[in-house]
């Protein structure tokens, strides 16, 4: 809440908020992407998912679905696209092929954490950093390999 307090977004026609499975924000453009359970990606603003284009496809990697996915982020300095998988690993690509540029290659979680402790994912591309939020109100810094390489787990303040 420092910098705006939660405010309403619009989805695409036909989605619910439900039918999110990721979202991440490319900070150079300021476009938000919004992927969907049904393969379907979406890029708009803030307060309207689909303001920039219209929901269209995105393939994932071999052997995987949406319900796979526990997190998403955009790196907008270098235009990738992760999804973090429960199975313990992460793929890199674009928003409709999230594995162009990286196959999935294993990540490292925290001590105690799984996958499905994740939240939320984000990526600073200016310095490289990949944040991951979890489900105890904790957060880490670190690389999209190794979640916690630059900062272990610190207690998030929420304002709620």
């Amino acid at each position: 809440h420092q910098y705006r307090h939660p405010y309403y977004f619009k989805l695409p026609s036909g989605y619910a908020s439900s039918d999110i499975v990721g979202m991440g924000v490319d900070g150079e453009n300021n476009w938000n992407f919004a992927w969907y359970k049904d393969g379907y990606v979406s890029a708009g603003t803030s307060n309207d998912l689909s303001k920039h284009r219209k929901p269209y496809r995105y393939k994932l990697p071999a052997g995987y679905t949406p319900d796979d996915i526990v997190g998403m982020a955009v790196d907008g300095e270098n235009n990738w696209n992760f999804a973090w998988y429960k199975d313990g690993y992460v793929s890199a690509g674009t928003s409709n092929d999230l594995s162009k540029h990286r196959k999935p290659y294993r990540y490292k979680l925290p001590a105690g954490y799984t996958p499905d402790d994740i939240v939320g994912m984000a990526v600073d591309g200016e310095n490289n950093w990949n944040f991951a939020w979890y489900r105890d109100g904790y957060a880490s810094a670190g690389s999209s390999d190794h979640l916690s390489k630059h900062r272990v787990p610190y207690k998030v303040t929420t304002g709620r």
